[in-house]
């Protein structure tokens, strides 16, 4: 920008480019984006991996409280259930509060969970301090680090999931043998003492998440159709000491311009961004910690002075806030209510997504897949202990050598997601298929290395589904959607857990451990039929949708 003298002593003078150079704002796909991966490996490292220990972590426990096996699974079940009904309202905090203040919460809430865990001397003390605070602080930690993933990447996107996934996978070989390792060491107090002090490492994680915003790299847009402009002086702006600003055209050429669609319209207008959002009477703007807004310009040329319209000698520049998040009520008269968190937190909630009727082909089939999951980890240390008669350290490697599967699987399968090429929808259904026939595999024979092996290839179908539901949720919902998406997700697996669980801790009372495995078996088997006359459908109609179509003459 270069000053020039001004007529008047009082006044300074700037010269400013008539049109700037119109930019665009992409996700960095790298940079400070592997940090946040970073950071979010460190996050499903610590939290999630004392979920899937459960059954090594607390089996000795329940069975000094003389739990039953509806008791045991209830407690487990119910935590899981918690966890998908807090994660619903996950979106509209972060959205409030940004990534960084609900992780760092979520890592305090695990360290109070875990500490009261280890001092709970009954079911019912178990369930409010590991159930409900260990559902709550879970949601809390591990839902920013999933979806700020897309946000940072482009490219690179299907492989930085990997590696997320990796992690969390990598946790699960770890855990289970490093917590009966404790237990053997520190019995069942040290040991939840141990663990309560890793979930705090959570808190240094959600440090690293920065809002995307911060990182974007900045590029000349595309235009649909170049303007030819050229300028041989600027635009002369006068700024008073009262803030007036006078703009003069000096030796200004008129040229033809072509039309310009209206993102390039949006593009150019935005001048600078600030991380504060003005607060208005009537609305009650919604700011959160991170909060970055784009300004637009806007010349104003008349006003209202005491009702009268006031035409004004020359016109000046100002700018407004281009994309303020606004809870709007509705009415001009606001409500005492909408002051409170949870009236905010639900009403920014986009409801309108439970009818899209491919939110609901993604989300019915992964709830059945998740819950026939979840109770198989719970399940599969007390069959291989109690019911085979191996070692207590068998059922702990049972869910390490699930785990170190998932960690070779996923990054392949991730890598593999970024190519165009890749049949996503087909290998989602197979792989939906597969686990269905791998879990039922797992009643056929009674030894270790059977359950072992119908395990691997469960951990390897899983994976290729598992990492394919990103790719899905941003090919049928789009990028904007997708934090709504994995809130109202958890809440139809929150839904299914909530009715699912209690129903598994009845069969596996009734036919112990192998019952349960069949249950799982058929709920996975739900979830692959529903791909599988998806894809038929979709097959059938784009086949005929390629048919000539007769016309009359």
């Amino acid at each position: 920008m270069m000053s020039s003298s001004s007529s008047s002593g009082a006044s300074r003078m700037v010269r400013v480019p008539l049109r700037a150079e119109r930019k665009k704002r992409i996700p960095p796909d790298g940079g400070w984006g592997w940090v946040v991966v970073a950071g979010t490996c460190l996050t499903l490292f610590c939290v999630p991996a004392i979920q899937i220990s459960y059954g090594v972590l607390f089996q000795e426990r329940l069975d000094w409280m003389s739990a039953t096996h509806a008791e045991f699974s209830l407690i487990a079940n119910t935590m899981a259930a918690i966890n998908c009904f807090t994660t619903l309202l996950m979106a509209p905090l972060t959205e409030l509060f940004g990534y960084r203040s609900v992780t760092v919460l979520g890592g305090f809430v695990s360290f109070l969970a875990m500490i009261l865990s280890a001092n709970a001397h009954n079911v019912l003390t178990f369930v409010l301090a590991y159930s409900l605070l260990g559902g709550i602080s879970m949601a809390l930690s591990t839902f920013a680090g999933i979806v700020i993933i897309p946000k940072y990447f482009e490219r690179h996107k299907g492989f930085a999931n990997g590696l997320v996934s990796s992690a969390s996978a990598v946790a699960k070989i770890v855990m289970p043998v490093f917590v009966r390792f404790l237990l053997d060491e520190y019995n069942f107090y040290g040991a939840c003492l141990i663990l309560a002090a890793i979930t705090l490492h959570t808190c240094l994680a959600g440090l690293t998440y920065h809002p995307p915003e911060w990182h974007y790299k900045t590029i000349p847009s595309k235009a649909e159709v170049q303007r030819e402009t050229k300028l041989e002086e600027g635009k002369d702006v006068t700024i008073t000491d009262n803030g007036i600003v006078d703009r003069y055209i000096i030796n200004h050429k008129p040229t033809v311009l072509k039309t310009a669609s209206a993102e390039d319209e949006e593009d150019e207008n935005v001048l600078y961004i600030t991380p504060t959002t003005p607060k208005t009477n009537r609305r009650v703007t919604i700011i959160k910690e991170d909060e970055v807004v784009l300004f637009t310009k806007c010349v104003i040329t008349n006003c209202n002075f005491k009702g009268l319209s006031v035409t004004l000698r020359q016109p000046y520049c100002q700018i407004y806030p281009s994309e303020m998040k606004v809870f709007d009520d509705g009415d001009l008269n606001p409500s005492c209510c909408d002051s409170f968190i949870v009236v905010k937190v639900f009403r920014m909630l986009k409801w309108n997504l439970l009818q899209q009727w491919s939110f609901h082909l993604l989300a019915w089939p992964n709830a059945f897949a998740f819950l026939a999951y979840l109770n198989i980890m719970f399940i599969l240390p007390g069959y291989i202990h109690q019911e085979l008669g191996y070692s207590k350290y068998h059922s702990a490697t049972i869910i390490s050598i699930f785990a170190a599967t998932e960690v070779f699987a996923r990054l392949i399968f991730s890598w593999l997601s970024d190519y165009p090429a890749y049949p996503k929808a087909l290998v989602y259904t197979l792989g939906w298929t597969i686990n269905t026939c791998a879990i039922a595999a797992m009643t056929w024979h009674g030894s270790f290395a059977w359950v072992a092996g119908c395990l691997v290839v469960y951990a390897t179908s899983l994976s290729a589904s598992v990492t394919l539901l990103i790719h899905l949720a941003l090919q049928y919902l789009g990028n904007d959607l997708y934090d709504q998406f994995t809130s109202f997700l958890t809440l139809i697996s929150g839904v299914v857990i909530f009715i699912g669980g209690p129903i598994f801790g009845w069969v596996q009372g009734l036919g112990g451990a192998v019952a349960g495995l069949w249950l799982a078996a058929v709920l996975q088997g739900v979830a692959a039929a529903i791909w599988i006359t998806h894809l038929c459908f979709s097959t059938i109609r784009a086949r005929y949708s390629k048919l000539p179509t007769k016309q009359n003459p």
